[in-house]
């Protein structure tokens, strides 16, 4: 079901032009301001017309210290980013320069995702990456980005390692989970 879901999500994001993508992540921001805590913010930088998040680090970066990941070997770790403009070509798209490396504690995650089910679980290219990063991190506080398509109306099975989000953000709005109780996400706030 995940292999067929993948393909489904995959196929309906790339039909997302990258003005679209940039025109999304700056609607995101609005609902993203409510909720980051923390002195640190983890971002990424889209790849596969995922929510472009430039417009999200433009505004943080004035107030707090922005880590994007880097794949090195099989682990995700992630660098400090002082301006857009200094992003690099690497082997997942663009990455941060590997000049500060930032430890993760109770602060900000923003997680891409292919879809996100109505339990906050999280769809993503299984890779495997995001969550083996957030099983070694379980104190960050987790915002996944999407499209309002990627909430998924079907749920899929679940493995072990598969890692739930707190909140999903959309354009359209906040949706909350409990990744303790499994109440499911609600929107909260359109």
């Amino acid at each position: 079901m995940k292999t067929e879901s993948r393909k489904f999500y995959r196929n309906l994001r790339s039909s997302i032009s990258q003005a679209e993508a940039h025109s999304e992540g700056a609607l995101c921001l609005k609902h993203l301001r409510h909720l980051v805590r923390g002195d640190a913010l983890y971002l990424y930088a889209p790849i596969f017309s995922e929510i472009d998040t430039q417009s999200i680090f433009d505004f943080f970066s004035i107030h707090l210290k922005i880590g994007l990941p880097v794949i090195e070997g099989n682990e995700m770790i992630f660098y400090q980013l002082d301006s857009w403009s200094d992003l690099e070509p690497g082997k997942f798209g663009l990455e941060p320069p590997r000049r500060k490396r930032m430890r993760p504690e109770s602060e900000t995650m923003v997680i891409p995702g292919l879809a996100f089910s109505k339990s906050g679980e999280r769809l993503g290219l299984g890779k495997g990456f995001y969550d083996k990063f957030l099983s070694k991190h379980p104190k960050l506080f987790r915002i996944g980005l999407a499209y309002a398509f990627q909430i998924s109306q079907k749920e899929w099975e679940l493995e072990a390692h598969d890692e739930p989000m707190d909140f999903v953000v959309c354009p359209s709005g906040i949706w909350g989970s409990s990744r303790k109780t499994k109440i499911g996400i609600e929107p909260i706030i359109g």
